[in-house]
């Protein structure tokens, strides 16, 4: 390579970082408001009795694991929107995103009836009957806010992908605010006439708030005519027909069935060691717990960085521009791993009166000043991981990603986990290990797997062939604007 192609390749790279940069930044802020709504929670609960701390999590726990299945469905969406957008095909991203919000409303159904036999759920886990049917309250009053919180990040995600970022950013942030705001006004009126479910009902309601917030930004926002001349009604009689198109179904349906998979994994990982560590007594689940929702605190970097991957790397995939969908892939990985370690310094660093803060138990503190290294290292490959996975999100490769996932955690992480805890008697520090092995299996399969297989100009044909068989704008004499052709990328 001449000094001048280095040159030109350093601009290029420098370009890219900037703009990505302005991308990643709201949408950490997006993914840290949605999702920082527990950690609030997990510190209000904290200041309570160590049975009421342990009924809150065992409830959120056991919420988490049934929303992931739609979270994660809606990941055919993220694919799809992205790779629409790349080509500037709003009929179908609307069609996807219509299309997401039905099936996201039929698997609610069965996870109504669940929750509604959380009390069973709890009784059979749980030793102590009197925190079981404290955490069955706790699902009854979270159960309002659930099918909101799914669709305000469907709806996030859907204008994340056209960088249309201000609405959901602020958004997010009024979640937290009025979720803290919420979680005080009810700790000042006595935990004695509300209890522990104060965090519960703050959840919900600030759940259902955002949901309206976000419905009545996206009727603002889409009110006029499109870029076909069609007024809204129109609009919304176009993306129902094919919403419900058979092909289009069946397009969404096999790239959602995976994405659910690595997204319950992952969750379900987390989230079945707090009804494990059961055996080993509340003190433990309410160490884990706290451990998860420091994670958190860091977790909604990477997430973000996933997050606009995946949109960027779509969209370039959808608009043939392989070069830089290639810049980007690597681009998005270093970012990730600079911002991951970073954060999960500065936490490492401050953990001791971050454990303060969110509890009140010595013997719990010291449980999870044990941990706190090994969350370190977690916290660091969860980080590369995450992005890892939007890269092949916005691939359109759910099945492939899904495959490693189960082998990372299910085959790797868990089991050596379990040995770890109960054969060597490491307890929670033993499962914490297994994760971050199981972690650093996937980062390095995923790594190998873009070195060696993917080819994205053949890509790029997938993906404009992808959207040529679901696009019904042609069948209703519409045109389409050109398509973008890439710029000359060193």
């Amino acid at each position: 390579m001449t000094s001048k192609q280095l040159l030109e390749s350093s601009r290029y790279l420098l370009k890219e970082v900037w703009k990505m940069s302005f991308i990643i930044l709201p949408v950490i802020i997006i993914h840290m408001g949605f999702d920082g709504m527990d950690l609030v929670n997990e510190v209000f609960l904290g200041s309570l009795s160590l049975e009421s701390m342990t009924a809150g999590v065992l409830a959120q726990a056991l919420c988490a694991c049934l929303i992931a299945v739609p979270l994660g469905m809606s990941g055919a969406q993220e694919t799809l929107v992205s790779q629409a957008y790349g080509v500037e095909n709003r009929r179908l991203m609307r069609a996807v995103l219509l299309r997401s919000i039905i099936i996201t409303l039929f698997l609610f159904f069965p996870i109504i009836i669940v929750c509604c036999l959380s009390k069973f759920i709890f009784q059979v886990i749980q030793h102590d009957m009197n925190v079981a049917n404290m955490a069955s309250k706790y699902v009854w009053v979270m159960i309002p806010g659930l099918f909101p919180f799914v669709i305000c990040k469907i709806l996030s995600s859907y204008m994340i992908s056209q960088d249309r970022l201000l609405i959901p950013c602020l958004v997010s942030i009024t979640n937290i605010v009025m979720t803290v705001t919420l979680n005080l006004l009810f700790s000042s009126v006595g935990h004695d006439a509300i209890g522990y479910l104060g965090t519960a009902t703050s959840s919900s309601i600030t759940r259902v708030f955002s949901l309206l917030m976000l419905c009545c930004s996206l009727l603002l926002v889409n009110a006029g005519p499109d870029q076909h001349g069609d007024s809204f009604i129109q609009q919304c009689k176009g993306t129902i027909k094919e919403a419900f198109d058979l092909k289009g179904i069946k397009e969404h349906i096999k790239l959602a069935i995976p994405s659910a998979v690595v997204v319950c994994v992952d969750h379900w990982s987390l989230e079945s060691l707090t009804y494990i560590l059961t055996e080993f007594g509340e003190e433990y689940v309410s160490a884990h717990s706290v451990v998860v929702s420091i994670t958190l605190i860091a977790y909604g970097i990477p997430d973000g960085v996933a997050t606009a991957t995946t949109s960027n790397i779509g969209c370039a995939i959808g608009s043939r521009q392989p070069k830089r969908a290639k810049w980007l892939c690597w681009i998005s990985i270093v970012i990730s791993f600079v911002l991951t370690l970073a954060s999960a310094g500065l936490i490492f660093g401050l953990r001791e009166p971050i454990i303060c803060i969110m509890v009140q138990n010595k013997n719990v503190e010291y449980i999870i000043e044990r941990v706190m290294p090994v969350v370190f290292v977690y916290q660091i490959q969860d980080g590369v991981q995450l992005v890892l996975n939007g890269i092949l999100l916005g691939l359109g490769k759910q099945f492939w990603s899904s495959i490693i996932i189960v082998i990372g955690y299910c085959i790797v992480g868990l089991p050596i986990g379990s040995v770890l805890a109960f054969t060597l008697d490491l307890k929670i520090l033993g499962y914490w290990i297994g994760l971050c092995l199981g972690l650093f299996a996937i980062c390095h399969v995923i790594v190998l797997y873009l070195m060696a297989h993917v080819d994205w100009d053949w890509e790029c044909d997938k993906a404009q062939k992808r959207i040529a068989e679901l696009d019904h704008v042609n069948s209703i004499k519409s045109t389409l604007p050109p398509l973008k052709t890439e710029k000359s990328v060193p």
